[in-house]
């Protein structure tokens, strides 16, 4: 019968050890997915928090890219008016300078 206890007490042992294993590792697995899943959820939940956020942004860039634009077009046609304005100055300055030599000359023939 000592033999039969011994054996008996090595199955439950076994069993015992077996099972703690079991529910250790099983345990640790159920952990160990739980986080997983948890920082999975996380990652997802600010990746769609933050894909909103970058939507905006970048609704936002396009406005002031178009702004932007419309202020050069803007800035370019006030240029090409000033251009035109400097160009008609400088006409008009080349025609007063003409005028002032042939004054100028006439007053010198004048003196004569």
């Amino acid at each position: 019968m000592f033999q039969k206890e011994q054996m008996i007490d090595i199955l439950y042992k076994a069993a015992s050890d077996g099972i703690a294993k079991l529910i250790k590792n099983g345990l640790a697995f159920t952990v160990m997915s739980g986080a997983i899943a948890g920082l999975l959820w996380g990652i997802l939940f600010v990746n769609d928090h933050a894909s909103f956020e970058v939507a905006e942004i970048k609704q936002e860039i396009r406005m002031l890219r178009v702004e932007h634009s419309d202020q050069l077009n803007r800035m370019r046609v006030v240029e090409y008016e000033l251009r035109e304005e400097v160009a008609a100055c400088n006409a008009s300055r080349l025609a007063d300078a003409v005028r002032i030599a042939r004054l100028e000359e006439a007053i010198n023939r004048m003196k004569r």
